[in-house]
């Protein structure tokens, strides 16, 4: 069963097979030690694919812990999932008491990211009557958000002196996980459980989806995980993910280039017609979110057979060669596969450079999406 979103575009349609990202869900668990619990890490409306679908999806296959980057995207998280735990990676965007009764309103536990916001967290909580759990994201070597490993004493004190303070949990993020022999893996490890130690009872977290797949021990209380549940493993170490997205164009218009006046194709006439072709000209360009340097470069999949993208990609069209196929089997109307089982997301992203997750998230607004295997 499949549901299509309400949309007058569907020149580009992205499937999204929630009954693969349950499984995805279960393959994640079965790697894990048996206390181990996963969180749902749905930026960015789950990376473009929709958070209430995905998060619903989810929270039925028996997830209870979430992220989010954002306050916003943690209130509208909240109104899909009424008691899980929904935690805001950002933290505060103000330290201001219209903010603190946001999170407080929509039970959102911030993340703390430096001293400075944890003491002005507790400047807060000084004029409010109940306490307030927050998590403490400690930075172990990625070098970017999150409390420096040299302020642990300073954040101890500050605690001690503030009677407010629920602990959720204490985490950091790996910056090398996807490089098993990475020794930086080791370093932020030893640093972590340097930090954690003086936080006994507490909830603590390090991996996220790579470190989930290539490091052994990293478990800790909970995982956090984005692109594994969508599939999304760059080392392939675990082959039992399932694909979960889909990306199809339609074919607008189909033509026999022969006795042509310029014989190229696109802007800038980066192809160059050398003999009879035909071809197909598809509507989805880089304005939907597919990667213009796979212009001569990429190619789609239309019943098993290979169609080369020739000519720059522009912004709302991309043609390809279909010379391989016979005229009566293709037509306009027809769907040609961009990404999917025989094109996946990681063949994409490595044909174009970049990784999985940016080809992921940029997928445009225009797209239609398309849920299938949709349980009410």
């Amino acid at each position: 069963m499949s549901k299509r979103n309400e949309s007058l575009n569907d020149l580009g349609i992205v499937s999204i097979n929630l009954e693969s990202l349950r499984y995805n869900y279960k393959v994640i668990k079965g790697t894990l030690k048996i206390k181990t619990k996963i969180a749902a890490v749905l930026k960015a409306n789950a990376y473009g694919l929709g958070i209430e679908k995905i998060a619903k999806t989810l929270q039925k296959a028996g997830c209870e812990l979430y992220f989010v980057a954002t306050l916003k995207e943690g209130i509208e998280l909240r109104r899909f999932l009424k008691k899980s735990t929904i935690l805001i990676l950002n933290g505060p965007p103000k330290y201001i008491r219209k903010v603190y009764q946001e999170f407080e309103k929509y039970k959102l536990i911030p993340v703390i990211n430096s001293v400075d916001d944890l003491n002005s967290w507790i400047s807060l909580l000084k004029q409010e009557k109940d306490n307030s759990t927050i998590a403490l994201h400690f930075d172990t070597g990625m070098n970017r958000l999150g409390i420096p490993n040299h302020n642990l004493a300073e954040v101890k004190k500050s605690i001690k002196n503030s009677n407010k303070l629920n602990i959720f949990c204490i985490m950091s993020h790996l910056a090398s996980a996807d490089d098993e022999q990475c020794i930086t893996n080791k370093i932020q490890k030893k640093l972590f459980d340097k930090i954690i130690f003086e936080f006994p009872n507490t909830l603590t977290s390090l991996a996220n989806s790579s470190a989930i797949f290539n490091l052994k021990n990293y478990d800790y209380s909970f995982v956090r995980s984005g692109g594994g549940l969508f599939g999304i493993d760059p080392n392939k170490k675990n082959r039992d993910l399932k694909n979960v997205i889909s990306l199809k164009a339609k074919i607008l218009q189909i033509r026999d280039l022969e006795n042509e006046p310029v014989k190229s194709i696109g802007y800038n006439s980066t192809y160059s017609v050398r003999s009879s072709l035909r071809i197909a000209v598809l509507g989805i360009g880089y304005a939907d979110g597919y990667p213009r340097n796979l212009s001569n470069n990429g190619y789609g999949i239309f019943k098993g057979k290979k169609l080369p993208i020739i000519g720059n990609i522009s912004m709302d069209y991309m043609t390809v060669d279909i010379s391989c196929i016979k005229d009566k089997e293709i037509n306009v109307g027809d769907c040609v596969e961009l990404i999917g089982d025989e094109i996946t997301i990681q063949k994409v992203a490595k044909l174009s450079e970049t990784i999985e997750y940016e080809i992921l998230n940029n997928l445009g607004y225009r797209l239609q999406k398309e849920y299938i295997n949709s349980k009410k």
